[in-house]
């Protein structure tokens, strides 16, 4: 009888995966969660619309209404398993009952590949 044993560990994810709480409470802070490859970079993006942005074949969002309303949250590198954790607090200014909706852009900066990939967009409503 064989085993086989790998001797590397897959990670990550393509496309990527966007964990976000359903709910957030204004002035306090919850984690949100980008799954995707190590050493990958990572772009947080937020809109308090979900109408698309586009640039055939570069990239397809499912917010921002054509860029125009979409704004970076954060930046960063996924670590050695392909996670960036970040923690965010809605401010007071957003109205009780808003609706956020985000989404992540994901690539390597070492071989940018076109389109750029993304997450599913993830609706957070603020209380």
């Amino acid at each position: 009888r064989v085993l086989f044993r790998s001797p590397f560990q897959v990670v990550g994810n393509d496309p990527p995966v966007l964990e976000v709480p359903a709910a957030a409470v204004r002035n306090l802070s919850a984690l949100y969660k980008i799954h995707s490859d190590n050493r990958r970079t990572n772009i947080l993006l937020a809109a308090f619309d979900n109408l698309p942005s586009s640039v055939p074949g570069v990239i397809s969002l499912g917010l921002g209404n054509q860029f125009s309303s979409c704004v970076s949250i954060l930046t960063g590198i996924g670590g050695p398993n392909g996670v960036l954790v970040t923690s965010l607090t809605p401010p007071l200014s957003i109205p009780s009952g808003s609706r956020m909706w985000f989404q992540s852009i994901v690539y390597d900066p070492n071989n940018l590949v076109l389109p750029v990939t993304t997450s599913a967009v993830s609706e957070v409503r603020i209380y």
